[in-house]
């Protein structure tokens, strides 16, 4: 066995490593923005239920517009979970892989695996920061989604 064979096999763990990784990240934004969907769901339906009757009275007491202005704060929240994101990284370029790695003049004097392992965890940092803000986000809607039952809660109990 030469000594270049251990190193090759740990390019090869490194690359399959990143490759998990950023599958398991693109799985995790999938799923938080489902939760997120289901947040939404969740604040217009106690809207729907326990704001029904506080607004059927007419007037607002302050517990009932914190309700509403926490019912915007999920909304809020949801919407900048969902919005779009360029950020994302995910998988390589086929451009920037044939490019910068397989073209390269000179040839690089490193295996491809590693060159590939290393751009593509620069990509799990980058996304890991950009989930990270999600998961925030997120958990600042679930707190304005408490916020809001309480509030309803507080309001009809008070008979506004």
């Amino acid at each position: 066995m030469s000594r270049t064979e251990p190193l090759a096999d740990g390019y090869a763990i490194a690359l399959e490593e990143a490759r998990r990784a950023l599958d398991e990240q693109e799985r995790a934004v999938a799923h938080l923005s489902t939760r997120a969907g289901l947040v939404v769901s969740a604040a217009a339906l106690v809207t729907s239920l326990l704001g029904a009757p506080v607004l059927a009275h007419g007037a607002l007491d302050v517990a009932a517009w914190i309700a509403i202005a926490a019912f915007a704060g999920v909304a809020a929240a949801v919407l900048a979970i969902l919005s779009p994101r360029r950020e994302w990284e995910f998988a390589l370029h086929p451009a920037l892989l044939i490019g910068d790695h397989v073209e390269r003049t000179p040839p690089a004097s490193t295996p491809l695996q590693r060159e590939l392992a290393l751009t593509m965890g620069a990509s799990i940092t980058r996304n890991r920061r950009a989930l990270d803000r999600m998961m925030t986000t997120f958990n600042i809607g679930s707190v304005f989604l408490a916020i809001e039952i309480l509030a309803w809660v507080v309001s009809i109990a008070t008979g506004a």
